[in-house]
């Protein structure tokens, strides 16, 4: 199927080949380029983009500085690890 978005226009024959044909006779990027020439996606990636790398930023800094805080508490599990891994 990902290979089949490399081709544009392509035959009927084509899609309902039995078996059906892994790499398209007749390869282009015509099918991307058409995307991004007559729909938005620039604007649709921009837009995730602008959620994805600050939400990702975001859960770095928590997440790092909880299992910081954390790794200074004493837990019965970690008394038991340390116990077991001084013998």
């Amino acid at each position: 199927l990902a290979t089949k978005s490399f081709t544009l226009g392509i035959s009927s024959a084509e899609i309902f080949a039995n078996p059906p044909s892994i790499v398209p006779e007749h390869p282009t990027l015509a099918a991307f380029r058409h995307v991004f020439e007559r729909e938005n996606v620039a604007r649709y990636m921009r837009n995730s983009l602008t959620i994805a790398i600050p939400v990702t930023v975001l859960t770095l800094l928590l997440g790092s500085s909880g299992s910081y805080a954390l790794s200074f508490t004493e837990t019965v599990i970690g008394a038991a690890v340390r116990a077991v891994v001084k013998k």
